[in-house]
């Protein structure tokens, strides 16, 4: 049985955030494998300047070349329409039936998990993890693990040193030509 994360996103673009996150993740989890998975469209929120699909699945190509256990995956972009989380889990099940499974997910979406679609379906079928993206941030997480740990005991909360980046600052940046 192999230990298998997913760590989806819109990664638009991918930075050295999400790179330094997944590195922990892998260690930390111990996971034999790393699954970076780009949605189409983000189901969540309107995405502005996003990227193609084809350019974000290269980036995050591009930005694990040199980690071993990543795997970049276009099983969300390949999906017609809007893609799901539960639908990605579904399909990953029929992939790997024996193998232990570990979502990972932003502190703000943690935060929120009870408003996913069929969100029990995916607590029943994976491990919940998450870190916080700020130092104060941990308290409101460990409160909010107590009320997801009604549907399952499957919840990390990693103690991951944050990195102050996001997608939004650089698309920003770039925009104004600068650093």
């Amino acid at each position: 049985m192999q230990k298998i994360g997913i760590f989806g996103g819109t990664f638009n673009p991918i930075h050295m955030g999400h790179v330094r996150l997944a590195k922990h993740y892998i260690r930390e989890l111990e996971l034999d494998k790393l699954l970076i998975i780009p949605t189409k469209y983000p189901p969540h929120k309107v995405a502005r300047d996003l990227a193609s699909s084809r350019h974000r699945l290269e980036m995050c190509r591009l930005a694990f070349a040199d980690v071993p256990e990543v795997e970049v995956s276009d099983i969300e972009i390949q999906r017609p329409g809007r893609s799901y989380t539960v639908d990605t889990i579904r399909q990953l099940k029929q992939i790997y039936p024996q193998d232990k499974l570990f979502l990972i997910v932003g502190s703000d979406m943690f935060l929120t998990f009870d408003k996913w679609v069929e969100f029990q379906e995916i607590l029943l079928n994976c491990t919940l993890c998450t870190a916080p993206r700020e130092g104060n941030e941990i308290e409101s997480l460990k409160r909010y693990k107590i009320v997801l740990s009604q549907y399952s005991e499957n919840l990390r909360i990693l103690d991951i040193p944050a990195l102050k980046l996001s997608s939004t600052e650089i698309r920003s940046k770039l925009s104004q030509k600068e650093d």
